[in-house]
């Protein structure tokens, strides 16, 4: 699969298409071939074609792309072969975008991204810190916007909230929550050990430090407070919300690669709060949650059928090779 997350691009590669972003780092190279101010010999070919000269002799352009690449060009050509891939479908489809519909898309992914912050100026400068932790440029983020945009104009009539998911969606932010520990444990007999020293007395926290293989281990096992449309395993959800006195501790739950038992640390109570209240704000926020997955379904799909169909090919050997390498090489 080609890596899309838009912070999972981490670029560092040079590029020729008509929407290439800029270097990383341009402003250092720009300073250091303004300092090297001997003129190129008329011998050197098109300016283009130099990155720089130093006492006279030129340094190929093609020297620097083809280190960049190396280093880590995969990721920004997967972005901008998907952007080619939308463009077409969209010219296909007959849809196009404005600059303004752009740039909304990048205020409500801003939002999505940033929601404790209210000022637009804040989360942009949130966003320039971020793109520079990621070595990602400004005109990345407006690539992957303008994609956003398109797609989303592209699947805009397909998107629809039915009753069941507002009233799920109510249910999950207002209803009824419980917070608990878990013990994650390979098999199910060591779950129904860890369940028999539990029951035996012993003190659940000692027993987690000691065998829990899952990452919250640390944290003492707890997780975030768990309702209705929680995205976690349903089977631990259910067994979660299933308990009823604080201290319970549960059967084993077994998900796809790992038994659990459960302790229920706390009961929240349903907030005093009707669905006529706060209909409008969690209508909007279904609303783009199902755009947004409506437009990763499109571009997935999009991906999938170019490269099944054998229509996505990498003309530089190096990207060649690293696609070739990155298709053998199992997900995380």
């Amino acid at each position: 699969m080609l890596g899309l997350g838009l912070f999972t691009l981490i670029w560092a590669g040079c590029a020729t298409s008509r929407s290439a972003p800029a270097v990383p780092g341009e402003s250092v190279l720009a300073a250091t071939a303004q300092a090297a101010t001997v003129p190129p010999s008329p011998s050197v070919g098109p300016v283009d074609d130099v990155m720089a000269t130093v006492c006279g002799e030129p340094i190929p352009m093609s020297s620097l792309c083809e280190l960049l690449i190396e280093a880590n060009g995969l990721p920004l050509a997967q972005q901008l072969i998907a952007e080619e891939l939308v463009r077409q479908e969209s010219v296909r489809r007959g849809v196009d975008v404005t600059e303004k519909e752009i740039q909304a898309e990048s205020d409500l992914t801003l939002k999505q991204m940033f929601p404790q912050i209210d000022q637009a100026p804040q989360r942009e400068q949130l966003l320039a810190q971020l793109l520079q932790q990621r070595n990602m440029t400004p005109k990345v983020w407006q690539i992957v916007m303008r994609r956003n945009a398109l797609l989303r104009r592209m699947v805009a009539d397909t998107v629809s909230i039915d009753q069941k998911q507002l009233e799920d969606e109510f249910a999950g932010e207002y209803g009824r929550k419980v917070r608990v520990r878990h013990i994650q444990v390979p098999t199910l007999q060591a779950a129904q050990e860890v369940l028999r020293r539990v029951n035996g007395g012993e003190d659940f926290l000692k027993i987690l430090e000691e065998v829990s293989t899952s990452t919250t281990a640390s944290e003492g096992g707890l997780l975030p407070p768990i309702g209705k449309t929680t995205p976690i395993p349903p089977a631990i959800r259910e067994a979660a919300l299933a308990m009823t006195e604080v201290g319970e501790v549960s059967q084993p739950v077994q998900t796809a690669t790992a038994f659990h038992i459960l302790k229920l640390e706390e009961i929240i109570k349903p907030q005093d709060v009707g669905l006529a209240d706060v209909r409008g704000r969690i209508e909007d926020a279904l609303l783009q949650r199902n755009v947004r997955n409506a437009q990763n379904a499109l571009l997935m799909d999009l991906l999938k059928n170019a490269d099944t169909q054998g229509h996505i090919q990498y003309v530089n050997p190096t990207l060649r090779e690293q696609a070739s390498q990155a298709k053998q090489s199992p997900s995380p």
